[in-house]
């Protein structure tokens, strides 16, 4: 048969008194021990009287649980000291019971180790388990301490420490951190593991004898499973990637300091661009000024240019009178006409009739006031695409314009809409067809064009046979834009 292997076997060089059934020192009582009428309110702070404390009161305590397996994760930024202690632990316990794994930072960062327990025994992980968790607080809480296994008074243990899911619990149950009446044990079971495959249990605040003894408790009410694989490195990766997210959303990355990036080649790369693109911008900007310089000086030498206008106006005037009077003449004949077409169509009683009333009809709408065709509306549209393009070229072409146009709803309107995305993306201006409840944003530009300039119909059509197309962007992509609308409507 195989030999069993032994767990903790405890030694000392220089025993201060006889040893106990445990082979491991006692120690001197050294006015840290208080004794009370209870004998379950035994109380010390030297783990050699606690061990001694748990092998007389427990039983199995030194056989190795088959199949055992626990994992503590220490941070630390001394690595030399938790090197120091390790060893320190190994003249007690097997290097093949305790192991520990570091995975290397970066300059400057904090080490963290993962220590491991397998097929260990309950006096095993009390031992360890103490003297790891003391290490974490003895670093600040009490530096002077040399010792390793000497906990200070003022040190109580706390921390994390992770087994494989598939234990089973025995009697009794574990406490978990969800409950809501206080827990007895101060080792609870985390509700929300972040680790696969692996459950973790939290160390609240406690001496070193409370802890032994609920540890000693926890351990005799679970089983351990069989674990397949290289479950140590599969440990690693899932909580490296897990403290990985959690450091970038506790430190964010505007603290990068020296862990995302090499800083001094990243400024070396980044500020020739910058650089380059302030003297883009001071040019821009000067350029800028020159133009608004040459427009302001345009203006003010055309303004005396316009005074003369009004005197061709006025020769104008009489032309337009008299056109004015002949169109009156026109549609009052026009309009006696139709009403004598009209009576002639209520006294007649022919059933023949229909096809003049009909021709009346058509007479009076081809005249009426607003009253378009289809392509007198198409030409009209046209006319204020090309007086919009007009302006905008007027403006400078790093300007951000916002200019409308019309579009026929019949025929036209669809194959804008569907060509919405195409435009979008070939002008990188934002082309918006508007709804009626926003029009009128659109009256100051259409009321601002010239369209007589571009068509004879300059008159307004309906406002229910056209849609107004908003057209957003940096002057010359607008220019582009208009241009392709354009290039619908005529084709």
């Amino acid at each position: 048969m195989r030999s069993r292997r032994r767990g903790v076997a405890y030694h000392h060089s220089k025993p201060k008194g006889p040893l106990s059934q445990g082979q491991y020192p006692i120690a001197s009582n050294e006015g840290q021990r208080r004794k009370l009428n209870s004998p379950e309110a035994f109380q010390s702070f030297d783990i050699w009287k606690n061990l001694d404390r748990i092998r007389t009161t427990r039983k199995d305590v030194e056989q190795l649980m088959k199949g055992s397996l626990l994992i503590l994760p220490v941070r630390t930024q001394d690595k030399q000291q938790l090197e120091e202690c390790i060893n320190e632990l190994h003249k007690y316990i097997s290097k093949h019971i305790l192991q520990c794994y570091a995975k290397k930072g970066q300059k400057g960062d904090s080490t963290l180790f993962y220590v491991v327990l397998e097929d260990f025994s309950v006096l095993d992980s009390c031992f360890v388990l103490s003297v790891l968790l003391a290490f974490q607080k003895r670093l600040w809480m009490a530096p002077s301490e040399k010792s390793y296994f000497k906990i200070s008074k003022s040190i109580n243990l706390t921390g994390s420490f992770y087994l494989p899911k598939n234990i089973e619990t025995g009697k009794g149950h574990i406490t978990t951190s969800y409950r809501r009446e206080s827990p007895i044990s101060s080792i609870l079971g985390v509700s929300f593991n972040v680790v696969p495959n692996f459950q973790q249990f939290h160390i609240r605040a406690c001496h070193v004898t409370k802890f032994m003894n609920e540890l000693s408790n926890f351990f005799a009410q679970i089983k351990f499973g069989k674990c397949e694989g290289n479950v140590i490195d599969r440990f690693q990766c899932e909580y490296r990637r897990t403290d990985s997210q959690i450091s970038l959303a506790l430190y964010e990355l505007p603290l990068i300091g020296d862990g995302l990036f090499d800083m001094k080649s990243f400024i070396s790369k980044t500020k020739p661009i910058i650089e380059t693109s302030k003297d883009q911008m001071v040019k821009h900007i000067a350029d800028m000024k020159a133009y608004n310089e040459i427009t302001n000086t345009e203006g003010i030498l055309s303004s005396p240019q316009q005074k003369p206008s009004s005197t061709s106006s006025s020769n104008v005037i009489p032309s337009l009178k008299g056109d004015q009077t002949s169109a009156a003449s026109y549609q009052s004949q026009t309009q006696k006409y139709a009403a004598n077409q009209s009576s002639s169509a209520l006294h007649s009683s022919s059933r023949y009739s229909g096809p003049n009333s009909q021709l009346g009809a058509r007479g009076t709408e081809g005249h009426k006031a607003g009253f378009m065709t289809q392509d007198e509306i198409k030409q009209h549209c046209i006319a204020t695409i090309r007086a919009s393009m007009d302006s905008a070229k007027k403006k400078s072409s790093y300007q951000i314009l916002k200019t409308y146009v019309r579009c026929p709803r019949q025929n036209y309107i669809d194959v804008v809409y569907q060509s919405l995305n195409d435009l979008r993306s070939k002008t990188n201006c934002n082309i918006v067809v508007l709804n009626l409840n926003n029009l009128h944003e659109s009256q100051p530009w259409l009321d601002s064009l010239n369209i007589s300039d571009y068509s004879a119909f300059s008159q307004q059509p309906h406002p229910s046979t056209v849609r107004i197309i908003s057209i957003g962007g940096v002057g010359e992509y607008i220019i582009k834009a208009l241009e392709l609308i354009l290039n619908i409507l005529e084709n």
